[in-house]
This record gives C-alpha cells, sequence and structure tokens, in this order.
C-alpha cells in the first residue's frame, strides 16, 4: 500500500495529536539518601553521565499513559532541569522506592 504525500502528512498529524491527548501524570517525590541517575547516556564511549542528589531534593516524574501502562516521560530535579530518563521503566521505579518517598 503506497500513501500519496498528503495521505502521509495527514497520517503523521493524525499520530502527533493522539501523542499530545495522551494523558500525563505528574508526581513529586523527596529524595531520601545520598544518590544518583543517570541522566543522559552515550552509546558509542558507553558512558553515562549522573545528577548527584542530596536529601530533601525534589523529583517530579511526569508520567504517561499508554494502552494501560504507566511510562516516565520526563523527570524534573529541584524544579528547575529537565531530563529525559535512560532506565527502563522497572528500574526507574525500583530506584525511586528505594530513594524518595512521595510528598
Amino acid at each position: 500500500m503506497r500513501l500519496s504525500f498528503s495521505e502521509y502528512i495527514e497520517s503523521k498529524n493524525i499520530l502527533k495529536l493522539a501523542v499530545e491527548d495522551a494523558p500525563k501524570h505528574k508526581q513529586i517525590f523527596n529524595v531520601t539518601k545520598y544518590c544518583k541517575i543517570p541522566v543522559h547516556e552515550d552509546f558509542k564511549s558507553n558512558t553515562k553521565e549522573y545528577i548527584g542528589l542530596k536529601p530533601k531534593d525534589s523529583v517530579e516524574v511526569i508520567w504517561e499513559t499508554h494502552e494501560s501502562q504507566m511510562i516516565v516521560r520526563y523527570i524534573i530535579i529541584n524544579e528547575q532541569y529537565n531530563y529525559f530518563p535512560t532506565w527502563t521503566n522497572k528500574k526507574f521505579c525500583n530506584w525511586l522506592t528505594m530513594n524518595c518517598k512521595i510528598n
């Protein structure tokens, strides 16, 4: 099946609107102990950039719902810095339960 260019643009716009309409949930967590989280990963050199966190820092997590599954879209550290998580959802949720508490 081949699409014309106008059909392609129309389908692309429909997908963009669907992404914007996905339900988003915001949760704020307080860090309970000294820890770090990777915020940038370079696959070519196999290096990661970490952010060090202290107790009483805040981590705001924006969750997005896709097909009845919650996905971490991005995180905000101390209401200043926006990052995209490099971990899987399961690993990130484990990190949250070990190092943070819900505000």
